[in-house]
């Protein structure tokens, strides 16, 4: 499974509980507003008992970050159901492979996930460590899933838990295990692991100037409870002063979405110390967190569906500037105005990309341009010669969201009364994202 399809599934979560910039087109969104009122008690973390988790036992002395999941206690959240309708109407399944592969979700699989390491700066500029994993099915068949999704990342089993990640801490891990010895979770982590509830809690340390940016740590804690859903974040800063600046930045208070003020739940943003603390509570119990979080996923599906039709839209504008140029270098070489080209591939890709074809690129003013597409592509591409010989327009055809509405991205060759040719640096869009 590529870097790619795990990050869309994190995008599809993530866009669960963020709303989106605007509102669908051709429509209004219509949504309860709720005053956001400043939480009455801020969460303050503190160290308390940690849980009762088997796969604690993977912290190590020394990890700079900890992350622990229970995934039994998120798939009953709302946030879950959430995720899992947004992926639905995004019809964008990242997991669809791993299902495949492995013969069973891995979501659904997983009771209990920590993972142990250290923070970017700790050792080098990536993220290294290994995650236990308490599965409820045979732990065999998880590790041999993960081996098969995953290039480079080792998988090992010690009794009803499964080891992963780079093969160093791998070993270190399944030692741990294997020893019996405690988890040893740093002071650092406590807080925010500890807290009452939790489906997903994690710290960090970064050693100072070492991460790129001014953080030097930070603790997350997703608690959905029975009266009320929390999201509690907090960043450590270099100094008070960075702290503040940041927060001049934020306004959680207000989310314009094409114009309509939308809130939702109670949010609050404040310092302590070099710390910037933000969360959301969302009060009620879980019809009341489904509601709100669902107001937010639906919001979120259509942000989803503009940051992903853009980033396929960007092939068809890099494309056809492409062809273009090739053309264009070829006429100021004093070559004679080619043949058009007809659509390529001859069905519009409809909603999903295609495979491309080296045959489908024989045609003699695809060879004069000096273009073709290997691997997958989500649009057909045309050239088009006027009669007159006098103008050329190069096109992509696309159908992005698969309705059969074409949107069409075109750039024009023209040739001037002294003969010389002009690309037209204005790319001619209709139907965008479509």
């Amino acid at each position: 499974m590529s870097r790619s399809e795990w990050a869309l599934a994190i995008l599809a979560l993530t866009s669960a509980c963020t709303p989106a910039l605007r509102p669908p087109p051709k429509s209004r969104v219509e949504a309860t507003v709720v005053k956001p009122e400043p939480a009455t008690a801020p969460t303050s973390l503190s160290a308390g008992a940690l849980p009762n988790a088997p796969t604690l036992a993977i912290v190590a002395e020394g990890a700079s970050a900890v992350l622990h999941i229970d995934a039994a206690r998120l798939r009953q959240s709302p946030l879950y159901s959430a995720y899992r309708e947004t992926v639905r109407k995004l019809d964008q399944d990242p997991l669809a492979a791993a299902r495949v592969t492995c013969g069973f979700d891995p979501l659904e699989s997983v009771e209990l996930v920590t993972w142990s390491g250290s923070a970017p700066g700790g050792r080098g500029r990536d993220l290294s460590g290994a995650a236990a994993l308490a599965v409820n099915r045979p732990a065999s068949e998880v590790a041999s899933c993960i081996s098969k999704l995953f290039d480079g990342v080792s998988a090992e089993v010690v009794g009803s838990i499964v080891v992963a990640g780079d093969p160093a801490s791998v070993a270190q891990g399944v030692k741990r295990l294997q020893s019996g010895a405690p988890a040893a979770v740093p002071d650092f982590a406590k807080p925010a692991l500890s807290f009452p509830g939790a489906a997903m809690t994690g710290a960090l340390r970064m050693p100072p100037g070492q991460s790129g940016v001014p953080v030097t740590g930070g603790e997350l804690v997703v608690a959905p409870l029975p009266e009320r859903f929390l999201l509690h974040t907090e960043l450590e800063l270099e100094s008070r002063d960075a702290a503040l600046a940041m927060e001049k930045k934020i306004d959680p208070k207000r989310m314009a979405i094409g114009g309509i003020q939308l809130l939702i739940g109670k949010q609050r943003t404040w310092v302590k110390d070099r710390r910037l603390v933000h969360e959301l509570v969302i009060e009620g119990d879980a019809a009341e967190q489904a509601r709100q979080i669902g107001v937010l996923a639906a919001l979120g599906v259509h942000g989803m569906r503009q940051y992903l039709g853009r980033s396929k839209e960007a092939e068809a504008k890099l494309n056809v500037m492409a062809i273009a140029r090739g053309l264009l270098h070829e006429l100021e070489a004093g070559k004679p105005v080619p043949a058009s080209a007809p659509r390529t591939p001859r069905d519009v890709p409809r909603g999903a990309a295609v495979a491309s074809e080296a045959s489908w690129w024989k045609h003699p003013t695809w060879a004069f341009a000096n273009f073709s597409i290997e691997g997958k592509q989500y649009f057909a591409y045309e050239i088009e010669s006027a009669a007159n010989r006098q103008k050329i327009v190069v096109r992509a055809v696309g159908d992005l969201d698969g309705d059969g509405v074409f949107s069409k991205y075109a750039v024009t060759l023209s040739r001037g009364k002294d003969g010389r040719w002009a690309l037209d640096p204005d790319l001619s869009i209709d139907n965008a994202l479509e």
